[in-house]
């Protein structure tokens, strides 16, 4: 039997699932053995199986790109010659052909349900198929949330795309600036019908914009979606938490009120990015500093607590923006229970700030975010994030 093994990963382990999901509607799972691969040494030992059909899959950010370049060191060298080796995900969607040249045979870009399947059908028939794979944006609705051949879950993928265009994130420039959202009927008609799950959590951009078109929020047809989820007797809902977020100018006390009434978290996880209003303009983020408080404050009014995402090492970002920002973090602990969850800045292929340099953390500012840290009033993958880019011993 052809074999398929996915690089499995805790920063990866949510993109396999629609793939998985896609390859089982079309009758794939029957044909080929799937091989959930969670370390490099359980990889090395699937490498080993009979001969035949064999891919082996990665799918990664530029944040686990020297990690995908510290194992292909060691898979290359004892990969079969009958093996495939092949890349997607956010880092080879927007950098294809350095990822070739890193020793991948093929790179799929974009959105993999329908190119896949059609690329894993074609190597059974000896198909010539093209080193970079562009695939086509999906509609989600129709699509099954879940495999059922493999056991594979995560949180129920809600919404691709985002009507805002940071210049730092890839979201809007890998999948649309028009969000595509999930029908809420065919989310409700899963969790019925799977008998619920003792818990619910979703990725989504920004969670309150779910159901809205554009930038426009929808909280009526969002009510509607929550309640219904209610009914369905599950246990707990997590709404606004990782690994989701919400915007600043989200957090609104209409928004809270759903939130509230019909979830079952105690903390929303908030983009906030910078305190400083010319790097916010600068970054494309389209609020304020002003937001940001008023997010912080009406989230604590309802009683949760504020987790506020911070950035720091954009390109050009002066002292002044920092000491801007850290000032305003100390505000939104001391005045509304905030946490910080700290963030360096990478440039990510495919966005306006793909070819831009990280500005080196100065001094103080370590010293300040690393007190934080061990008051136990910040966390975040900063410094990994920093060696990542070779600006961290």
């Amino acid at each position: 039997m052809p074999r398929l093994i996915l690089r499995v990963t805790p920063h990866n382990r949510y993109s396999w699932t629609p793939l998985l999901a896609s390859l089982e509607a079309r009758g794939l799972l029957e044909h080929w053995e799937v091989i959930l691969a969670r370390s490099v040494e359980a990889l090395l030992h699937a490498l080993k199986g009979p001969p035949g059909p064999l891919v082996v899959a990665y799918s990664f950010m530029t944040f686990g790109l020297s990690r995908v370049e510290k194992e292909l060191k060691v898979l290359i060298p004892g990969l079969p010659d009958h093996a495939c080796l092949v890349a997607g995900g956010p880092h080879p969607s927007g950098a294809p052909g350095s990822t070739l040249r890193m020793g991948f045979h093929h790179v799929f870009v974009g959105e993999g349900e329908e190119v896949f399947p059609s690329f894993l059908m074609g190597l059974l028939e000896g198909r010539d198929q093209p080193s970079i794979i562009r695939g086509e944006r999906v509609e989600l609705g129709g699509t099954s949330l879940f495999p059922r051949r493999v056991a594979h879950l995560s949180p129920i993928e809600l919404t691709r795309g985002c009507p805002y265009g940071c210049r730092y994130c890839q979201v809007s420039y890998l999948f649309g600036f028009l969000p595509r959202h999930r029908p809420p009927r065919e989310v409700l008609d899963w969790v019925r019908g799977e008998g619920g799950r003792s818990f619910l959590r979703f990725v989504t951009p920004d969670a309150s914009l779910y159901l809205s078109r554009g930038k426009e929020r929808n909280l009526r047809a969002l009510e509607g979606f929550l309640a219904g989820l209610k009914e369905t007797g599950v246990e707990k809902i997590y709404w606004g938490t990782f690994p989701s977020e919400v915007r600043p100018e989200g957090i609104t006390p209409a928004f809270l009120e759903l939130v509230k009434k019909f979830c079952d978290n105690t903390s929303l996880t908030i983009g906030a990015q910078s305190g400083s209003e010319e790097r916010l303009q600068a970054i494309g983020r389209g609020h304020g500093v002003e937001e940001i408080r008023n997010a912080a404050r009406w989230a604590r009014e309802y009683g949760f607590t504020p987790h506020m995402d911070f950035i720091f090492g954009f390109p050009g970002e002066g002292e002044g923006e920092r000491r801007d920002t850290v000032a305003l973090m100390e505000e939104l602990i001391s005045l509304y229970g905030a946490r910080i969850h700290a963030h360096y800045f990478m440039p990510l292929p495919g966005t306006p700030y793909a070819h831009t340099r990280p500005q080196p953390l100065s001094p103080w500012l370590t010293r300040k975010l690393g007190d934080l840290s061990r008051m136990g009033l910040l966390d975040g993958s900063w410094q990994s994030q920093a060696r990542e880019v070779g600006l961290w011993d």
